[in-house]
């Protein structure tokens, strides 16, 4: 059994610490684990492209350097969504990927996304059960994990993603439903990739 997804990891985050890799029976367990998550999201208005994505959020936020993000309140999921509408329509730049790259470090060490930051003060929200933020950042980490092959970025998709599927088992289905499905399809894709470059089936 796939055991990164059973319990609610927004509640009770998973540490990943000292995971051993158990072979090819893991990765059987992963891949029937996530086609039930894909399942569970199906629709037949399904997403197959990055790009169907772009512009479907909204905001009016806009930030140019890492720096900016010091000086200001972040609402995160607005923050989110300018830049996964930035990577989407191209490459990141460096300011961009900088920005990204603090988020990730901060969900590495807590594995939680706050609703609001305060990075000059270091201070957080408290609260950190949106799940929402953990979907946009997903998609933020596959699309720049397609750009740069960096293994980073897929290893930060994969835990988001065990957060997102853990939550779809509890409530069955979220109103970003096609948007989950899309993530899941594109993360076994890029596993099966990755997999076949290092002569391992999955």
């Amino acid at each position: 059994m796939y055991k990164y997804d059973e319990k609610d990891l927004l509640e009770i985050p998973e540490s990943y610490q000292r995971s051993n890799f158990e072979g090819q029976k893991f990765l059987s367990y992963y891949t029937k684990s996530r086609n039930e998550i894909i399942l569970m999201t199906s629709s037949s208005k399904n997403i197959n492209k990055f790009s169907e994505l772009e512009n479907i959020f909204e905001t009016k936020f806009l930030i140019k350097n890492k720096n900016e993000i010091i000086e200001k309140d972040i609402v995160t999921k607005e923050l989110f969504i300018f830049l996964l509408n930035s990577v989407i329509k191209s490459n990141p730049v460096n300011e961009i990927k900088e920005i990204i790259d603090l988020f990730l470090k901060k969900f590495e060490i807590s594995k939680k996304i706050f609703t609001t930051y305060d990075i000059g003060k270091k201070k957080t929200s408290e609260m950190h059960d949106e799940l929402d933020n953990y979907i946009l950042f997903s998609l933020i980490c596959l699309k720049i994990y397609e750009y740069t092959k960096n293994l980073k970025y897929l290893n930060t998709s994969l835990k988001l993603n065990d957060i997102i599927s853990s939550n779809i088992r509890i409530i069955k289905k979220h109103n970003l439903s096609q948007i989950i499905n899309f993530i899941i399809k594109n993360e076994i894709e890029m596993i099966k990739k990755l997999s076949k470059e290092n002569d391992v089936v999955v």
